[in-house]
């Protein structure tokens, strides 16, 4: 057996079970504070969008005949850094805030995040998506105010799939996060223009591990992967609506060099 045989074998279908993990960006809204001091505010946001990305990792592929290491056919080292392009994006959060003062909001999501991996029989498994922030309005003047947002989020799954002799398992995780700027100008009774420049955090991880048996032979093969981009700021512009006196609603677009994403949001709030 060619030393180089398992590894590349392992290596190709870790690649194509796993694909890189890409869920950059999280819906912003307008850069000020919602619900009053004292409201809670109950919506959901919904974000599609896609990004490149760059992941780079270590592998290593171990190779066993009846239950004996075979140093000869084992190997490890760094994996080689690649670009996946244009990796598609979706989010959709149940956002809960809350008016700690009349110009300070914090709030909560919990919902779901999905990466763009074409279909290739591999399961969904379970794709929780959690997060939270801040809003705050520093300044109002006649149809201006201006404001910021913190945010940050976290997604984690797993997904696999048996085929013939091969048992393929991963695990991945994203942790991201935005800080933005911003004026709102209010140019009629219920419509309203935002935007401003933001910088944004990403880090994804990606634990992928395929188990062979082929006969006598037991072929087990690792990665670890991590995935990030290039881009740490982008801006974004929004409208927003007031559909009534206690909901209001809004749709925006976010771009960085290394991605974009279109976002909406819809909320209610509670108390005078």
């Amino acid at each position: 057996m060619r030393r180089g045989t398992p590894l590349l074998t392992v290596m190709a279908l870790l690649t194509a079970a796993g694909g890189p993990v890409a869920l950059a960006l999280d819906p912003l809204g307008p850069p000020k504070a919602g619900p009053a001091a004292g409201q809670f505010q109950i919506g959901a946001d919904i974000l599609y969008g896609a990004a490149d990305v760059d992941t780079h990792g270590d592998y290593s592929s171990r190779v066993f005949q009846n239950r004996v290491l075979q140093p000869d056919q084992s190997v490890s080292g760094p994996a080689s850094p690649f670009r996946y392009k244009n990796q598609r994006t979706s989010k959709l959060y149940a956002n809960l805030g809350y008016g700690i003062l009349r110009n300070w909001e914090a709030f909560l999501r919990v919902g779901g995040a999905d990466h763009g991996v074409a279909d290739q029989g591999v399961s969904n498994g379970s794709r929780l998506a959690v997060g939270g922030g801040t809003k705050a309005t520093f300044y109002e003047t006649g149809n201006w105010s201006f404001g910021g947002i913190l945010q940050l989020s976290w997604a984690g799954w797993e997904d696999g799939y048996q085929a013939e002799s091969d048992t393929i398992s991963n695990e991945h995780s994203v942790t991201e996060g935005q800080a933005a700027l911003g004026a709102c100008y209010q140019f009629s009774p219920h419509f309203s223009l935002y935007g401003g420049p933001f910088a944004t955090f990403y880090k994804g991880t990606s634990e992928m591990k395929i188990t062979r048996v082929l006969g006598t032979t037991l072929t087990i093969g690792e990665t670890s992967q991590d995935t990030d981009m290039d881009a740490w700021f982008g801006g974004y512009l929004g409208l927003g609506i007031q559909i009534h006196e206690k909901a209001t609603a809004a749709i925006e677009f976010q771009y960085t060099p290394d991605a974009y994403a279109v976002a909406a949001n819809i909320a209610y709030r509670f108390g005078k």
